[in-house]
């Protein structure tokens, strides 16, 4: 299935012009936590990050993905980038991906550039997120049947990992 994301919220791409919105992000921008709604404004599910102070980074940081009842849809730790040295004093170290448990499978989100992301199972690729260039906004498509919702929240757990990786700047 193929998707487009513009300004927060979701489309089926290739379908009628202008295409319905199948569901939207309702936070604001700079929240971290996020709500995913329907296009009738039902609250589908929530995504946020914690972080468990007795483990050290990046296996503290979790990101969760609930339904409107709490109930975990997708739970998803931080790993270090292939070669990275956690012990590195000169830099931070890069993280790369996530893996994650959704729907009882294990996935992996790779951020393999920052306008680049595949979700991978053990056996295929299950999603790729990539940012439109010339149009802006993000093109999704899936090759596993996901709802709206859970491709929405995928979304922003990749914009999650983007932001690990950013300067801090004092």
């Amino acid at each position: 299935m193929k998707y487009y994301i513009r300004s927060g919220k979701l489309y089926a791409a290739g379908a009628s012009d202008p295409a319905p919105c199948l569901c939207s992000i309702v936070s604001p921008f700079c929240a971290s936590v996020k709500s995913v709604a329907d296009r009738e404004g039902r609250l589908l599910l929530k995504t946020s990050v914690s972080q468990e102070k007795a483990e050290t980074y990046p296996q503290a940081k979790t990101y969760l993905m609930e339904s409107p009842s709490g109930e975990v849809l997708a739970r998803g730790k931080l790993l270090y980038a292939d070669g990275e040295n956690p012990q590195c004093l000169g830099r931070l170290p890069r993280v790369d991906r996530v893996t994650l448990r959704a729907g009882g499978r294990p996935y992996t989100l790779r951020m393999r550039n920052s306008q680049y992301y595949v979700l991978s199972s053990e056996e295929s690729r299950a999603m790729e997120i990539v940012h439109n260039q010339s149009a802006g906004g993000w093109n999704v498509e899936t090759t596993e049947e996901f709802p709206p919702g859970m491709v929405m929240g995928l979304f922003i757990f990749s914009r999650y990992l983007d932001k690990e990786n950013e300067f801090v700047i004092v």
